[in-house]
């Protein structure tokens, strides 16, 4: 299942409830809701919802298609920053209690980040 959403600030895991979504697949509503609200912040997160398949080991993903932190960096003219501000991500959500895992991010060039979580190992 593939969902276009928006984050409306930088704290993605509130709850998967506070989440706005479309539903399954990309609707024109949807992508109509998606490219006002980067006319409207243009500086923002847009990310997409992956659902687990059956054969994954995860809660749920989501891939990072724009960046508030890369878009703020490039603003400044200060991309080094950027391995230092995506290192973090782990480290946060370990604190959480949350197992996170990330193979590509924008900052390193990919097309989007993809962040994978499920349930901290014991």
């Amino acid at each position: 299942m593939r969902c276009a959403a928006f984050v409306p600030s930088a704290h993605v895991l509130h709850s998967l409830g506070q989440m706005r979504a479309c539903s399954a697949g990309l609707s024109i509503d949807c992508i109509a809701a998606t490219e006002s609200h980067q006319l409207a912040f243009p500086e923002d997160f847009i990310y997409d919802f992956v659902a687990p398949g059956p054969a994954d080991n995860l809660e749920f993903g989501i891939n990072y298609r724009a960046c508030g932190f890369c878009k703020f960096a490039q603003q400044h003219e200060d991309k080094e920053i950027l391995p230092n501000i995506c290192g973090l991500d782990c480290v946060a959500y370990t604190a959480r209690g949350i197992h996170m895992e990330r193979t590509q991010t924008l900052a390193g060039g990919a097309s989007h980040c993809n962040f994978r979580f499920s349930r901290q190992r014991s």
